[in-house]
């Protein structure tokens, strides 16, 4: 039921991009999911700092003279790995923890 959700949401959003209640609506089915990269992509866009390694916004680079080796574009992918792991292992309610515990700290 949730993936049939998920469709209806992301269509929703193809027709209107800007409707900020389907991308939540559409992040709350990626959150039951336990999906928190697709909940970070459809809040905040891609998770890749350049284009030309976006699993969802791809666009080669237009000075990038060969892919396959540019150091910037390796390197650039680790990060977006990297930024998937993290969120793949992070949860909500991990992140409010964090939150609690930086606070209780800062007011002491």
């Amino acid at each position: 039921m949730t993936n049939n959700r998920i469709e209806v949401f992301e269509q929703m959003l193809e027709a209107d991009p800007s409707n900020t209640m389907v991308m939540f609506g559409l992040a709350k089915e990626y959150e039951k999911l336990g999906d928190h990269q697709q909940v970070i992509r459809v809040l905040e866009g891609p998770l890749a700092l350049i284009p030309c390694v976006s699993k969802t916004a791809y666009r080669r680079c237009d000075e990038c003279l060969d892919e396959e080796t540019c150091g910037v574009r390796l390197a650039m992918k680790e990060v977006r790995d990297a930024t998937a792991h993290i969120l793949d292992n992070t949860t909500l309610a991990g992140l409010n923890a964090r939150t609690r515990t930086s606070l209780s700290r800062r007011s002491r």
